[in-house]
């Protein structure tokens, strides 16, 4: 059976950022098949690509959550932009609340993160150390004016769960042309960033986007994930697999699970489920963020 394949980067395949040992191989036999194979991430198209080496898709890539798709080299983007209307009264909700909040743009191929001048510890080490926002650009001080504010695809808020929280609940009662998502930090406990976004800039929407692009449907759509942010995905598509290291309530909504990123098991699965014969490893190519430049 004809099938879409679509697999969620980091800690799924990816480990640590990058392609583990064999599967840069692996994964380029996959594209060189010809099978239709692309990936979803949170990180931007070129932060994307970077890791892929010269094994990246010749798909359109789900990119920021699903906020773009578009191909390797940013062209025919879907970029699903926040409702500039609602940009300016919940950055005054933020500011009345104490909380730093940033605006993320992009143009299909890169990202820049406007932040304040002077953020708190939390909104300083997101950027700085943890790289949360994964743009190519940081720029710090005032905020662009109205007329800039069309590429904006995502407000994030930064601060105590407790406080996101709350500001999530009102922003969903007040502001119906966007959706609100609070994601807790893994590493700094008791922290939270509030994702504000157009309800379309999900990787379902994503998902299915170009699964309708290629003539597919959704039961023909197999894909591979780790985090929450993959559940929508799964519990739609015909078949969903989880990696071994994934999140307990993810390996419960897959169909099966296979091993861990670690050891390069997506690529191996693709291979598998391609009746292709893994090849005998060889030097790995230069990343291809030269030629991005």
């Amino acid at each position: 059976m004809n099938r879409l394949y679509i697999a969620d980067l980091d800690d799924t395949l990816l480990s640590g950022g990058i392609l583990p040992p064999g599967a840069l191989v692996h994964l380029r036999q996959v594209i060189d098949s010809g099978a239709h194979f692309t990936v979803a991430t949170s990180r931007g198209v070129r932060a994307a690509v970077t890791p892929l080496a010269d094994a990246y898709p010749k798909l359109p890539i789900i990119a920021l959550g699903g906020a773009v798709v578009a191909y390797a080299d940013g062209s025919r983007s879907l970029i699903e932009r926040i409702d500039p209307q609602v940009i300016a009264p919940i950055a005054s909700l933020a500011d009345k609340s104490s909380v730093a909040y940033c605006l993320l743009a992009t143009d299909g191929r890169d990202e820049i993160v406007f932040a304040p001048a002077h953020g708190d510890e939390f909104t300083d080490w997101s950027i700085e150390k943890a790289d949360y926002f994964k743009a190519r650009e940081v720029t710090r001080g005032s905020m662009p004016p109205d007329a800039d504010r069309g590429g904006v695809f995502r407000m994030t808020i930064c601060g105590t769960a407790p406080l996101t929280a709350m500001l999530e609940r009102e922003i969903a009662a007040s502001y119906r042309t966007v959706t609100a998502m609070n994601v807790p930090s893994r590493d700094m406990p008791g922290f939270a960033w509030l994702e504000i976004g157009a309800p379309t800039a999900t990787k379902e929407h994503g998902v299915r986007y170009v699964a309708s692009l290629l003539g597919y449907d959704m039961k023909d759509v197999v894909y591979y994930g780790d985090a929450a942010n993959d559940l929508d995905v799964m519990q739609c598509v015909g078949e969903a697999v989880a990696v071994a290291n994934a999140e307990v309530k993810v390996r419960d909504a897959a169909r099966i699970v296979i091993g861990e990123a670690s050891t390069g098991a997506v690529a191996r699965d693709l291979l598998r489920r391609l009746g292709l014969k893994p090849a005998p490893q060889q030097s790995t190519p230069l990343s291809r963020q030269a030629a991005l430049e």
